[in-house]
């Protein structure tokens, strides 16, 4: 918990960041992995909807 906390105010402010010794190529990753997680999810909720409601 205080770790995704951490990383969560270091991508806000880069002067937390460097306080905590975090450079941006190391939350990079997180933040494609967050990217991805978000569009998986969109896309599964969209797929829900189709599947519910077929087009004639």
């Amino acid at each position: 918990m205080l770790t995704a906390f951490a990383l969560i105010a270091a991508a806000g402010s880069p002067t937390i960041a460097a306080m905590l010794g975090i450079t941006q190529w190391m939350l990079l990753p997180i933040i494609i992995l967050a990217y991805v997680i978000a569009i998986r999810l969109i896309n599964s909720r969209f797929a829900e909807v189709a599947l519910a409601n077929p087009k004639e």
